[in-house]
């Protein structure tokens, strides 16, 4: 049962802003109003105020019959010293009659008109959705929680194809050339002495061959600045038999000086094949290694100059006699 056990607190508004909000100073005080209607005058102690008609502000105080001499006293708090059966309509804020009871235990003001509840109503249509809230400060940081049990491990997938092959890269830069000698080969095995032959007949001097085509001049190859290892001698074969002096065959055009050859693979000795005639007496073939040239040298002998890794060969240009370089610098 609800019931005011004492006076109702009043409510406070603020007084309602007319002006802008730059807070300028309050004008001038305005004429003073014409009076409202209030609460018609006279009545006795004891009457109500009460509708005399349905036109607004149409009161008047009347006096409440019956009721065992109850009164009824209208404000917006509970009169004091109330008795048993008082009524009270407290007119401010809600217009509610209550009534003064005891109910044996205690004694208060109680709504004169019981509260029913009717059967629900329909239900209203949904209202339209109002704006988002403002987000609320992030809340703190939550515990760990405990560690799940491993999921089972899923299917292994299917292989994917072969991706496509990537571009050549491009050619890197050339080494420099090495410094360092490569190991000396191993010397090969002598090979057997070969029987010796008979002597056959001395043949027909023939006719001086034509001079060849000179070939083109190869491109200058990089001068070597590490001395090759000299090669092992070979054991001294047997003399042969002194031929037929043969005429001097006509000299050829001095051919251009060719670059020289990249050295080829040494290959597996041979059998010792049998012994030639001996032929007519030429230049030293086998090149002197030092750092000076040789003395008495002859036209065509070669000298390894080993302080510079060059190659000289002895020449005659006609006029003079000279070392010069085998490859042109």
């Amino acid at each position: 049962m609800d019931s005011v056990t004492g006076p109702r607190q009043p409510q406070f508004r603020p007084p309602r802003r007319t002006g802008g909000s730059g807070g300028g100073a309050p004008g001038p005080a305005g004429p003073p109003g014409p009076a409202g209607v209030g609460v018609p005058p006279g009545g006795t102690t004891g009457q109500v105020l009460e509708k005399h008609s349905g036109t607004d502000f149409d009161t008047m105080w009347a006096t409440v019959s019956g009721g065992g001499g109850a009164s009824v006293s209208v404000s917006p708090t509970p009169p004091p010293a109330p008795v048993q059966g008082d009524l009270w309509w407290r007119n401010d804020p809600d217009g509610t009659l209550y009534l003064y009871y005891d109910d044996g235990n205690s004694k208060q003001f109680v709504p004169a008109t019981p509260t029913t509840k009717g059967d629900p109503g329909p239900a209203g249509a949904a209202g339209a959705t109002g704006p988002p809230g403002t987000t609320g400060p992030a809340g703190p940081k939550g515990d760990t929680g405990a560690a799940g049990t491993p999921g089972t491990p899923g299917a292994t997938g299917p292989q994917g194809a072969t991706g496509a092959t990537g571009a050549t890269g491009p050619q890197g830069p050339a080494g420099a050339d090495s410094t360092v000698p490569g190991p000396a080969g191993a010397t090969g095995p002598q090979g057997a002495t070969g029987a010796q032959g008979p002597k056959g007949d001395t043949g027909a001097q023939g006719l001086p061959g034509a001079t060849g085509p000179t070939g083109a001049t190869g491109p200058a190859g990089a001068d070597s600045t590490v001395p090759g290892p000299a090669g092992a001698t070979g054991a001294q074969g047997p003399k042969g038999d002194t031929g037929a002096q043969g005429t001097a065959g006509a000299t050829g055009a001095q051919g251009p000086q060719g670059n020289p050859g990249a050295d080829g693979a040494t290959g597996p000795q041979g059998p010792t094949g049998a012994t030639g005639a001996t032929g007519p007496a030429g230049p030293a073939t086998f090149a002197a290694i030092g750092t000076t040239a040789p003395a008495s040298p002859t036209v065509g002998q070669l000298w390894w100059r080993s302080d510079t890794g060059r190659m000289m060969i002895f020449y005659n240009d006609g006029t003079s006699s000279q070392w010069v370089p085998t490859s042109p610098v």
